[in-house]
């Protein structure tokens, strides 16, 4: 009954312990679990937000903020869902959306990832990755598209799919399950083309899968 491939975890606000977070199957009803040293000691269920779209199941990615205060979610045909987390109690205290253009192309995957100082939201839209401000006025207004796919395939096309934040601070976005590369976003932290989108920025031997590495916050 859970969500395929959104699963997330983030640190409780003692520094020790963490929280486990994954959705039911398209449904606004979350599971939360504390993991400690001596397991999971809580188990918690909350339903918040809207429904999403039950065409975006499988294709969609949920990720935390860097600080682990803010959860995105994103899906095709919908929103980005943003929810506020309580890293004390682990609950969920406000929801809100972000509005997106997806651009002219057929609707497929949507990968998000936040940038390690927070303020940037990346969007990976197939064709097209996106970047947009949090810390903007208007969050939507502030969408610009900081790369587009150049063409390349080998044999499938490498597209934007889903993103990570990596230690060391750069951002990798799959380019889809049967190709050899992660493209690579070297400088998260800044604004527009400065953030330094390179296309296949990492090859690998086999095909890499159709997901990522789960996705955790880096607090200390």
């Amino acid at each position: 009954t859970l969500a395929l491939g959104e699963i997330v975890a983030t640190k409780h606000a003692n520094g020790k312990d963490w929280w486990l977070i994954t959705p039911r199957k398209n449904s606004n009803q979350f599971y939360i679990f504390k993991f400690t040293n001596h397991g999971i000691v809580d188990t918690f269920q909350q339903t918040i937000g809207i429904l999403p779209d039950p065409e975006s199941e499988g294709v969609r990615q949920i990720v935390f903020s860097p600080d682990g205060n803010k959860l995105y979610r994103a899906g095709r045909f919908q929103p980005i869902m943003v929810y506020t987390f309580d890293r004390e109690t682990g609950v969920f205290t406000q929801f809100d959306t972000i509005h997106y253009d997806y651009g002219n192309q057929l609707i497929g995957e949507v990968g998000c990832i936040v940038s390690p100082n927070g303020r940037y939201l990346y969007l990976s839209c197939r064709k097209s990755l996106y970047q947009l401000d949090l810390w903007a006025a208007d969050i939507s207004a502030s969408q610009i598209k900081v790369a587009e796919w150049d063409g390349f395939a080998n044999p499938f096309p490498t597209l934007f799919i889903q993103g990570q934040l990596g230690p060391d601070c750069k951002i990798y976005i799959l380019a889809g399950g049967d190709t050899r590369y992660y493209h690579v976003i070297h400088n998260p932290d800044e604004p527009g083309m400065a953030c330094n989108v390179e296309q296949r920025g990492v090859k690998f031997q086999t095909p890499t899968g159709a997901s990522m590495p789960v996705s955790y916050t880096h607090l200390t």
